[in-house]
């Protein structure tokens, strides 16, 4: 059974012979180990597919991540962007809307359509048509962008969006569908390049954010609209929410997700209430474990979490975030060791 096969099994809640581990993101480890930046990557004649298969070999995980793209369209819509720092993530410095009312004065199409005239944009999806190609079937190619609900915030930027939802909620819910309009045609381009699955991050709906009944109006139904696209598609549908999750557990029950990827989190309690209805990643935090133990102490911790998930499926062994740029290779091969070694 090789890693993909593996991966599959879980998220449809069959037996494993070992849980499925995986990376999420590992980008701006990757360009801080190699010493170059995310627009290098984009510019490189194999679109950066070196960089990544020598830092997922080296991982040793059941998945590959694709670069990420969804930051350009802040560029299109006229903010600003920032990705030519040597070591340093992609960032969207500027946003380009000052009111969220602003968003009726845009056209998805016309965006799409700059998307795709830009060589930079495009490596992005060719670098996953390279890694398809490299891989084939043999590893699960993700593919992510941020939700439709986070996306709206970073359109006039996270605090203003949080204030102006309460002062203007017709304009936020309009936003909003424009969010999940961009991005599942974002998920349509991945999926024609060869992406396996398709990974959405909602930090702005994590429980240190927002409250329940917010989540509830404004990030839920935007994150099932994504999934009826995504599942005419054939395509397993991720999600990502940082933080405090454990509230967001049973409301995401028949939200159309295959997987909730969490940070830190009453594993037992979440587990019984999810499996069977979309599979559990996590729930490694970052720093406090992948970044400042020692190989030894990643291990163990891994294995006490493999052994309250046991190999049922519905979990996969995963960080709680992305990849702290300082982590060491060895912890985060220490974390796929545990996930070999118990059975």
């Amino acid at each position: 059974m090789n890693s993909k096969e593996l991966f599959l099994k879980a998220l449809n809640f069959e037996p494993t012979p070992r849980v499925p581990v995986a990376i999420l993101g590992g980008f701006t480890w990757i360009i801080k180990r190699d010493k170059t930046s995310y627009k290098n990557l984009f510019n490189a004649k194999d679109f950066g597919v070196s960089h990544v298969i020598k830092a997922y070999n080296d991982f040793g995980a059941d998945n590959v991540n694709a670069i990420s793209i969804v930051n350009f369209f802040m560029k299109y819509m006229g903010g600003e962007i920032c990705y030519d720092k040597i070591g340093e993530n992609f960032e969207v410095t500027k946003p380009p809307l000052k009111k969220l009312a602003e968003i009726k004065n845009y056209s998805v199409d016309t965006i799409m359509e700059k998307a795709l005239a830009d060589e930079e944009f495009l490596a992005g999806l060719k670098q996953v048509a390279e890694l398809k190609k490299h891989y084939g079937d043999e590893k699960l190619i993700i593919c992510d962008s941020w939700a439709p609900f986070t996306f709206a915030g970073m359109m006039v930027g996270i605090q203003n969006f949080l204030a102006q939802i309460l002062d203007d909620e017709e304009s936020a819910q309009v936003a909003i569908k424009f969010a999940c309009e961009l991005i599942e045609r974002l998920a349509e381009k991945f999926i024609e390049y060869g992406a396996d699955a398709f990974m959405i991050g909602d930090p702005v709906a994590s429980g240190d954010m927002i409250s329940p009944g917010m989540f509830e109006e404004f990030a839920l139904p935007s994150i099932k609209m994504v999934a009826e696209k995504l599942d005419k598609k054939n395509i397993k549908y991720f999600l990502h929410i940082c933080g405090n999750t454990i509230a967001r557990v049973e409301p995401l029950l028949n939200s159309g997700i295959d997987l909730l990827s969490v940070d830190s989190i009453d594993l037992d309690k979440a587990l019984s209430i999810c499996r069977g209805n979309y599979t559990l990643a996590g729930d490694l935090n970052p720093y406090k474990v992948l970044q400042i133990k020692t190989p030894e102490e990643v291990y163990q911790h891994c294995v006490s979490r493999i052994k309250k998930a046991e190999l049922s499926g519905g979990f996969v062994l995963m960080p709680g975030c992305d990849l702290a740029p300082n982590t060491p290779l060895e912890n985060i091969q220490a974390m796929v060791k545990a996930a070999h070694d118990t059975k």
